[in-house]
């Protein structure tokens, strides 16, 4: 369990989340977007937010796909400094629309 901003919330093993599905990536593990991730410019004000104080929002992972739907920054980011766990938010989901990103990835959803 992880303390973050006064709630507590599941951690993961990171190399877990490395290889679940990424909404960013049409459901390819999550590891393969770490380069571009790191590319952003904003990445390293991430790595030294999360160095000085800790994670202050956890990731957001679908539970009926499995897919990382949110905090990829946040994943890189705790890769980059070598952390084992990462902090995951729980009943965020609704926000989402997971059969969206299923069809898309699927090639089932074509934009006009």
């Amino acid at each position: 369990m992880y303390e973050c901003n006064d709630e507590v919330m599941s951690v993961l093993p990171l190399d877990k989340v490395l290889e679940m599905p990424s909404c960013d990536d049409g459901g390819r593990p999550v590891i393969g977007v770490m380069d571009w991730k790191k590319s952003d410019p904003h990445f390293y004000a991430v790595v030294e937010s999360i160095r000085r104080h800790g994670f202050t929002k956890g990731i957001r992972v679908d539970p009926r796909s499995g897919w990382v739907m949110d905090g990829h920054h946040r994943i890189a980011a705790a890769l980059e400094l070598g952390l084992a766990y990462i902090p995951v938010e729980e009943g965020y989901w609704a926000e989402y629309d997971v059969d969206f990103f299923l069809k898309y990835a699927s090639g089932e959803f074509k934009s006009e």
